[in-house]
Formats: C-alpha cells, sequence, structure tokens
C-alpha cells in the first residue's frame, strides 16, 4: 500500500514521483524513528542535480480481531487495549491509523518532510490530541555528497535512542514510554561507522518525556551517539 508497487517510478521531467522503498523506510512506524532524516538525505543524494522534486506516498493499517473465552472478560491479546473488551466475546474492526507523506527536494542542499497521520487511539481523556493531525513537519539542510554534517528545524521525533520493534500491532513498550516528539532545531554527524545527533528542545506541550512548563525557550536538549561495527 506504499508509492506504485515495487521501486520507484522516475523520469528526469518529472516534479511529482512516487517512490516505494522511500515510503515505506518514512512511514514505518515501527523501525528507525529516530532518524529518518538520514534517509531523505540519502535519497536527496540520488536525486541531486534534478530539484525540485516531490515524492507522495501513503499507507494504512486495518485490523479485524475476534475472539472468545470462558472466563468472563479474559481474553488473549486484542490489539492495543484489552481492558475495551468484556463479557465472553469479542470483535473489533477499525482502521488502526494511515498516514501520508510529502518529501520535497527543494535544492541541492534543502529538503523539507511532512506527515499526516490518523489514528482512532486517543492518548488524553480531554480528547485536545485529535484523530487527524500534521505528526511530523521539518527541513532538512545537508548534502552528503559534499559533507556528512547536516542540520534539521521543526517537528520532529528526537533523534535518541533505538525503539525498534518485531510487533505486527504496536510500537515497543520503551518507545511508548521513552521515544519524544517535540519542535526544536538539531544537527548531526553521518559517515560509514559514525552517528551523531544533537537537539535543542522547545519548551511547552510535548509528546513523553520532552513535555515541559516553560513555553518560549529552547530549555531541554537531546543527544546521541552511535557506531556501527562490521559491514
Amino acid at each position: 500500500m506504499c508509492g506504485q508497487g515495487i521501486g520507484s517510478r522516475e523520469n528526469a521531467s518529472d516534479w511529482l514521483r512516487l517512490d516505494t522503498p522511500l515510503t515505506d523506510a518514512l512511514l514505518d512506524f515501527q523501525n528507525r524513528q529516530t532518524d529518518k532524516e538520514l534517509l531523505i538525505l540519502e535519497n536527496h543524494a540520488r536525486h541531486r542535480g534534478n530539484e525540485p522534486v516531490v515524492i507522495v506516498g501513503g499507507q494504512a493499517r486495518l485490523s479485524f480481531l475476534a475472539a472468545t473465552t470462558n472466563s468472563e472478560g479474559k481474553f488473549p491479546y486484542l490489539g492495543r487495549f484489552p481492558t475495551d473488551f468484556s463479557g465472553s466475546t469479542a470483535t473489533d474492526a477499525r482502521m488502526l491509523h494511515a498516514n501520508a507523506h510529502a518529501t520535497v527536494h527543494l535544492t541541492s542542499y534543502a529538503s523539507v518532510y511532512s506527515e499526516l497521520l490518523f489514528s482512532d487511539v486517543f492518548s488524553f481523556g480531554d480528547f485536545k490530541q485529535g484523530s487527524l493531525q500534521v505528526r511530523q513537519a521539518y527541513a532538512v539542510i545537508g548534502d552528503f555528497r559534499v559533507s556528512p554534517f547536516y542540520l534539521y528545524i521543526g517537528k520532529k521525533n528526537v533523534g535518541f535512542g533505538d525503539f525498534s520493534t518485531l510487533s505486527p500491532f504496536t510500537q515497543s513498550v520503551t518507545w511508548h514510554y521513552f521515544a519524544a516528539l517535540a519542535e526544536g532545531i538539531g544537527g548531526g554527524y553521518h559517515d560509514d561507522r559514525w552517528d551523531i545527533t544533537l537537539a535543542g528542545i522547545n519548551g511547552g506541550r510535548g509528546i513523553r518525556l520532552n513535555d515541559s512548563p516553560e513555553q518560549g525557550k529552547l530549555n531541554n536538549m537531546a543527544a546521541n551517539v552511535t557506531y556501527t561495527l562490521g559491514d
């Protein structure tokens, strides 16, 4: 359900394109959540010289769950919130989430990424977080053909940690507790072995650990260093 099938579809004269591998990686909500700006920069290097280029794509995850039990209110795993189900039988059909992206390579050194997300799950009782939202929107400045350094600014998953999982239904437990989504500015270094990032995070309402009561200041930070062994 990502892009237009297998591979990418492009022509040097086309400014609007589909790229299934890029879409699949960018919208994967279980893996590489914290460093997707690298995917954008690597893709940008392949398109260098053809700017401006707009790449779009989307995906959806749907589920149907059914179960019966001989212990009232006790079911095996049923989605993210088992307490939603009671009695001796349960059925549930829904679109778990759907998201779409637009990745724009503006110049040889500048790209913009935006992601629209629908989720049927409300995380807060007062429903201030809607089911349809702009989940991420940020600009990336850099050109890996020229320099391993880059900058980004906007709303994105904070570059800290690795919260990957093999679960088919949801993100990892560590992601739910610790992964942060925030407005801010950051920079990084990337080569075949090292990945180093440093970010300044805006105060105010944030997702998970970066939430702060003080607004109007860059009052939090995150740093991450990764070294890759082997090939």
